[in-house]
């Protein structure tokens, strides 16, 4: 269920199984398990549905012996009530439970840690480093993701500059709305922004030989190297430092290296918090929300005045917001004899960062009902050049703290790291080799262009 392994939602696999009368399904996630707590809530859900029937007989049959106690007369409802019930067991009974079977396919950890790319002999004290970041369509170039934004800011004898550089990019194509959320570059945004190669290409010349710097610079670097290969720019061969891996041998007390984690160890303000570190983001909610609701009784809903359920159209509308971290429902019934379950009719109700699921409840004709609407609060886009300052920051103050540095290439000595910085040398890290290993953007570039020698190979062609 990783991002490159399938688009199938697991809960919509789910549902399908059971609708399909599948008596279980395996679910297999590649690195992690972040889709099985969806799967077990799914099956527990429709297993406790299960239930239902049995748990509501009985309840009938608890009520119907406590009247007939008052109401003699009631002794044939009672009778017909615990013949429903013993159904109602006998139901249960041949009606196996859902099963989910969990797996995970995992990798083995590289012996290797690339703190530097490309790296020089260069003096520190002579170096003109650009520190940048870039925000994308997706996680992986070489597979047909693109930028939508680079911004970087320079450095100059241990002092951030004001040259600075930030330009979003039109992808020429849709902005899928989970990288809205996850950096708050929508399609409009870019609407009049340039297009990659152009940008690239100014990117190119500010940043001349410098040496570059990037948080995860692995995944930066692909992006470029992809950039570059895409509009003939030769290849990247500015030395790069990663401060992630960095982070990784000179703060081995850390649990977390993220560039959040780090600008609060390092105590550097930081104005929002990266989705990453946000324990109280809100999961997606399921799109098909809208087809197990009951919206019989409602003519409309508004969130904070924006339509989201209109009973003309009959669609459920996602109603998005940047700013805002409370919002105002308003429910308008059909009659005035449909009322709003206490504190899930009109109201006022907190979003937090990503798809926010409201439940709203309603009592029509003595039946109680319910209905979802979902309220996305986009990521507020803060440029990308801030959040490579911060990073520049946090560079400086990792720099500071490596005694003894005097050239680039001693970066890429995890000996030398950990000695200089006051850590104890792991006996797994003296085989560190060090040695950059290929991105991905890097293979597809080589295994193009080893096809095309091949298939040239003995024609005159340049």
């Amino acid at each position: 269920m990783s991002d490159m392994d399938s688009v199938c939602d697991e809960v919509a696999l789910v549902k399908q199984a059971i609708k399909w009368g599948h008596p279980g399904i395996a679910i297999t996630d590649h690195d992690c398990c972040q889709a099985f707590p969806h799967v077990y809530s799914e099956v527990s859900k429709y297993n406790k549905g299960l239930d239902a029937p049995v748990k509501d007989a009985k309840k009938k049959v608890a009520e119907l012996e406590k009247e007939v106690e008052e109401h003699p007369e009631k002794t044939n409802l009672l009778e017909l009530a615990r013949e429903e019930l013993e159904e109602a067991k006998e139901k249960r009974k041949n009606t196996p439970n859902f099963k989910a079977l969990y797996g995970c396919e995992l990798e083995m950890s590289e012996d290797y840690l690339n703190v530097v790319y490309n790296s020089t002999n260069k003096k520190i004290d002579d170096i003109a480093f650009v520190v940048f970041d870039t925000e994308t369509t997706g996680f992986n170039a070489g597979l047909g993701d693109s930028m939508i934004e680079i911004g970087a800011v320079k450095v100059k004898n241990g002092v951030i500059t004001d040259e600075r550089f930030d330009e979003l990019i039109n992808p020429g194509r849709h902005i899928d709305s989970v990288i809205t959320n996850l950096t708050g570059i929508s399609d409009f945004k870019v609407r009049d922004a340039d297009n990659e190669e152009n940008v690239v290409k100014r990117f190119k010349e500010f940043i001349g030989d410098a040496v570059l710097v990037a948080h995860n610079a692995k995944f930066d670097k692909s992006m470029l190297d992809m950039a570059y290969y895409k509009y003939g720019l030769g290849k990247l061969t500015n030395p790069i430092v990663d401060t992630l891996n960095l982070s990784r041998v000179i703060n081995k007390d850390l649990k977390r290296h993220s560039l959040s984690a780090l600008t609060k160890f390092y105590k550097i303000e930081m104005d929002e918090v990266d989705n990453e570190d946000d324990e109280d983001r809100v999961e997606t909610v399921e799109e098909d929300s809208a087809f197990e609701s009951d919206f019989s009784g409602i003519k409309e809903i508004k969130v904070n005045g924006n339509i989201a359920y209109s009973d003309v159209d009959k669609k459920l509308i996602q109603v998005e917001f940047e700013e805002e971290s409370e919002v105002e429902i308003e429910v308008v019934y059909n009659n005035s004899s449909i009322t709003s379950v206490i504190n899930y009719g009109s109201r006022k109700e907190n979003i937090k960062p990503g798809k926010n699921n409201i439940l709203i409840k309603y009592v029509d004709d003595n039946i109680e009902k319910e209905v979802n609407i979902t309220v996305n609060k986009v990521r507020s886009h803060h440029r990308a050049d801030y959040d490579a300052e911060k990073t520049a920051e946090m560079f400086l103050k990792m720099l500071g703290g490596i005694k003894d540095l005097k050239d680039l290439s001693e970066l890429s000595s995890v000996e030398f790291l950990c000695e200089k910085s006051g850590q104890t040398l792991n006996p797994l890290e003296t085989e560190y080799d060090n040695i950059p290993h290929k991105t991905v953007a890097e293979k597809v570039i080589n295994d193009n262009e080893t096809y095309h020698q091949r298939k040239c190979k003995g024609c005159n062609i340049d």
